[in-house]
């Protein structure tokens, strides 16, 4: 075989290895980047991204982001938080990043430094759901129930069929005594959402009463 040859088949390896390199870096960003992703699928791409050369901070925070929101959803919190650490030393006043990281500390019960970081999102960024509804379950995890409800009613305004202030509101007017209102809250977050008890179980929000209802049906 001559140089030549040898030289042309050593160059379309080197091409046709690029593309599958190519090829599972896109396979990679899509594991990390779509929400709706088994959580662990989610994880391992993500760990793949961060463990490219050259990633810049949008990146690289982002990767941290995703993969921080996968750890969270399988209630692994602590290291949910270390990731959001990382992507919030990247990028210190995006408001997405901090709420997050505020909903997984009120997870882990350091509602503290949860309130503090939903704070600062709502400084940054007009009120929305989503950060109203983090907030909602900081206040929630301390206790102060009276502000959990003003914060998932002030998320409801907003968005009425925004499913986790829904339960998350249930929750509270059932520690409140009121196991009414939070029927219909919790009867509202499961038309919006089949699979929101499953979903904040996880979380720690799990209604005695409809325990109590099903086990009295049985």
């Amino acid at each position: 075989m001559s140089v030549g040859v040898v030289r042309i088949l050593c160059t379309a390896l080197v091409v046709v290895g690029s593309l599958f390199a190519a090829e599972g870096r896109a396979n990679d960003r899509a594991d990390c980047s779509d929400a709706k992703n088994d959580p662990e699928a989610r994880i391992l791409g993500c760990t793949r991204i961060l463990n490219t050369q050259g990633l810049d901070t949008a990146e690289r925070a982002k990767a941290h982001n995703n993969r921080g929101v996968a750890f969270g959803q399988s209630g692994e919190f602590r290291a949910a938080i270390q990731d959001f650490d990382r992507a919030i030393a990247l990028k210190p006043d995006d408001p997405s990043l901090l709420n997050n990281r505020c909903f997984f500390l009120a997870a882990m019960g350091d509602t503290r430094r949860a309130l503090v970081d939903c704070d600062r999102a709502l400084q940054l960024k007009k009120p929305e759901p989503l950060t109203l509804d983090s907030r909602g379950y900081a206040y929630l995890q301390a206790g102060n129930i009276d502000h959990a409800i003003r914060d998932y009613t002030a998320a409801l305004v907003i968005d009425p069929l925004y499913a986790s202030s829904l339960w998350g509101r249930g929750i509270a007017w059932e520690r409140k005594g009121n196991t009414a209102r939070a029927a219909q809250d919790f009867m509202k977050a499961r038309e919006a959402n089949p699979e929101i008890e499953r979903q904040m179980t996880v979380f720690g929000l799990h209604s005695a009463s409809l325990g109590r209802s099903a086990g009295a049906a049985q």
